[in-house]
């Protein structure tokens, strides 16, 4: 298991970042968020375990979980995710927290509302995960229901949903922005696109992400004047896709002509040739790729049951379908009203030094008060 680390200032305390992606795509990221440094930098490993992650699908996760928090009892435990309290590594190690431990601990909530229905076993495969599901809810409740945890959360929205299914004090959770290293990414010029008009989406293809109205959409809205509409989705393994072309939507794919890609990595690769992003979700609490795209300097068309939507404009907050092709029409007839870097700048409000100022070292003042 790889566990990366970086030495930290002598006043900050020891953290441990627990997460359920692979390293890559989380911990690394995390950890140098909070090690406060600026876009570009990374961290190395130093042998010094002041500032690491595990991955909690990992063999072996918990007995390095409980050896870190061993040595380092003024730590804080940085749980990653409403799923990695879903694992059976974080659920013992709540447990040790709580009887071995007294670690400081902090749940960071990037997750949305299906996830939170899966966690609390109101949704599942069948009755017996449902069950477990509820109990586990209820154990992981009681254990983080108290003065050493404390919450950040990506938007207000989710804020809500934190109140309400922990029953947290509302001064214990802050809301920050997410984990987006904007320096990272280059904005394209103010301009659309000679030709066709391109459209674009990213994430997996489903039903929460609405690639069934991203279909509808590319079906119905295909020109703009005497320009075509170039509608593409970034994203989905083979599997999905498959499944996709196989369901009652395939043939509508075929017929709106949307090219799905698969996943491409770096996204911003293409982000950067398109020249609006359409977020279908139905609901999400704040989307990397929403921001990737506002960091390309693309606008982003949300629904109002988005995170995303508290921080575009009005203009861009789309109560359904209909609302959506409205304003992308007024959009284009205005388009240039909207300097370079007009989009850009807010994901700068959004990301990396937001998520360190507004959240992390809020919380750091939260807890010296205690």
């Amino acid at each position: 298991m790889l566990v990366e680390q970086n030495c930290m200032n002598n006043k900050a305390r020891p953290l441990l970042v627990l997460c359920h992606h692979a390293e890559e795509k989380a911990g690394p990221l995390m950890v140098s968020l909070l090690a406060g440094l600026s876009a570009g930098q990374r961290f190395s490993q130093t042998g010094n375990d002041q500032l690491c992650y595990i991955n909690v699908r990992e063999k072996g996760s918990f007995r390095l979980a409980c050896a870190w928090a061993g040595r380092h009892p003024d730590g804080i435990i940085l749980y990653n995710g409403i799923n990695v309290l879903r694992r059976m590594t974080t659920l013992k190690m709540l447990f040790m927290t709580c009887l071995k431990y007294k670690t400081r601990q902090v749940v960071f909530w990037h997750d949305g509302a299906t996830v939170l229905r899966l966690f609390t076993g109101l949704e599942g495969r069948n009755f017996g995960s449902r069950l477990w599901s509820a109990f586990r809810y209820r154990v992981v409740r009681y254990l983080l229901t108290n003065s050493r945890t404390y919450h950040m959360t990506v938007s207000m929205q989710i804020k809500h949903l934190a109140l309400y299914v922990f029953g947290i004090e509302p001064e214990r959770c802050v809301v920050c922005g997410e984990t987006l290293l904007v320096g990272a990414y280059s904005g394209k010029k103010r301009t659309i696109s000679e030709g066709s008009i391109k459209l674009c989406m990213a994430g997996v293809p489903t039903h929460r992400k609405g690639v069934d109205i991203f279909i509808e959409m590319a079906g119905r809205f295909s020109s703009w004047g005497n320009q075509k509409l170039k509608y593409t989705w970034f994203g989905g393994s083979e599997a999905s896709l498959k499944r996709l072309e196989k369901s009652t939507l395939g043939v509508a794919t075929g017929e709106s002509g949307i090219l799905f890609t698969g996943w491409v990595n770096p996204l911003q690769s293409k982000l950067k040739d398109e020249d609006i992003f359409l977020l279908t979700s139905r609901e999400d609490p704040c989307p990397i790729v929403a921001l990737e795209a506002l960091a390309c300097d693309l606008p982003v068309f949300c629904f109002e049951a988005t995170g995303t939507a508290e921080f575009v404009p009005p203009a861009f907050v789309c109560r359904d379908q209909d609302d959506m092709v409205r304003k992308v029409k007024e959009f284009l007839n205005s388009y240039e009203s909207y300097p370079e870097g007009y989009f850009r700048d807010i994901a700068v409000t959004r990301g990396h030094d937001a998520f360190f100022r507004d959240g992390w070292q809020q919380l750091m003042k939260l807890m010296e008060k205690a």
